[in-house]
């Protein structure tokens, strides 16, 4: 947090969960540092993804059909 907060004036931060839909959205929602969160990812590989039920997740990783320079989200933080 201290890093980002030098970098980009606000403290970033990225997160991963494997729990899908609710339940993944509860568990963000319960973080300590979540204001300082600025994407969320699902458990991901090539032939898996948690799809999770929050507007921080990651859309790619959410099974959109979106790619990284459309978004940037984890890229330029607080530009989405």
């Amino acid at each position: 947090m201290a890093a980002t907060a030098e970098l980009y004036g606000i403290p970033t931060l990225a997160y991963m969960t494997m729990n899908p839909g609710w339940v993944g959205r509860e568990e963000i929602e319960s973080l300590w540092f979540r204001k300082s969160l600025v994407v969320a990812f699902g458990y991901h590989t090539n032939s898996h993804k948690t799809i999770v039920d929050h507007s921080l997740v990651c859309p790619s990783t959410n099974g959109e059909e979106i790619k990284c320079a459309q978004c940037r989200r984890c890229i330029t933080p607080r530009s989405c």
